[in-house]
């Protein structure tokens, strides 16, 4: 979890920043190959004139190494971080990461788990019973929560 106390100057955009970049979806889970090399890249952007992104701020694995900060577009700028896990290091890694604008305000985090060492998770195909209700789609095990329609 990334904590960055700021406040916002008079003079700030009331719009605080975005950021993204992961492939997937905020808090999803990633699997991970020991010793492989993953390489990912970041965009915020800020939603007022002369505002800019000066910072990506993160918890991340160790050894990630972050590129320069680059303007991507008029208000989007971009950064590229590239992580090697460790051979012999195994077990789930957090990363999350926040864009800063240049008066300090921070955008949410967006944050996944990279599990170095598990394997893709099997699906398996759902098969319909006669006489029970089904869901349409995967329930996973760690849902809590579905519909039947």
């Amino acid at each position: 979890i990334l904590w960055k106390n700021s406040y916002r100057p008079a003079s700030a955009c009331s719009t605080r920043p975005d950021v993204w970049g992961f492939p997937r979806r905020n808090l999803a889970c990633y699997y991970g190959t020991p010793g492989a090399t993953y390489t990912y890249y970041f965009a915020g952007s800020t939603h007022c004139l002369n505002d800019s992104i000066v910072e990506f701020i993160s918890t991340s694995p160790f050894r990630v190494q972050k590129g320069s900060i680059y303007q991507r577009s008029n208000y989007t700028w971009g950064v590229t971080v590239t992580w090697t896990s460790p051979a012999g290091q195994t077990g789930l890694q957090p990363f999350c990461v926040a864009a800063v604008d240049n008066n300090g305000q921070t955008s949410n985090q967006w944050c996944v788990m990279i599990a170095v060492g598990a394997s893709n998770p099997s699906i398996i195909t759902p098969t319909f019973v006669q006489g029970t209700a089904s869901p349409l789609g995967t329930v996973m095990a760690t849902q809590s929560r579905f519909s039947i329609q």
